[in-house]
């Protein structure tokens, strides 16, 4: 009996190896499952922060078209400004020579009558 009892310490230790073995394996594994999970994961976000991107790109130029539209926009109403100061001008000095701002068309040369055949 002696002997089987001091058998039964090797036999018990050898088990709790096994079974550690076995548990660190589980966890090797489900670490490995995470890790794919996680490297899915990145790629995926990896992917949207490329469209991500993609569409800021679009976006900036979207504002650079904006931008120079507003510049354009701009200098036509600056051209228009100066076009109404000249244009006032013109009606001052227009008043000044003839006393009214009324601008009429200038005369046309009359036609002559129409020439009838003679009988």
């Amino acid at each position: 009996m002696e002997n089987v009892s001091k058998n039964w310490i090797p036999t018990v230790a050898y088990i709790v190896l096994l079974l550690s073995i076995v548990a660190m394996y589980s966890q090797n594994v489900a670490a490995m499952s995470a890790q794919q999970q996680l490297q899915a994961d990145i790629s995926y976000l990896n992917h949207k922060l490329k469209a991500v991107k993609t569409d800021d790109m679009k976006l900036a130029e979207q504002a650079n078209k904006i931008e120079t539209l507003q510049k354009s926009l701009d200098e036509a109403n600056n051209i228009i400004e100066t076009l109404n100061t000249e244009k006032q001008t013109l009606l001052k000095g227009a008043e000044n020579l003839t006393g009214s701002t009324e601008i009429t068309p200038p005369a046309t040369e009359a036609t002559p009558p129409a020439v009838t055949p003679a009988q």
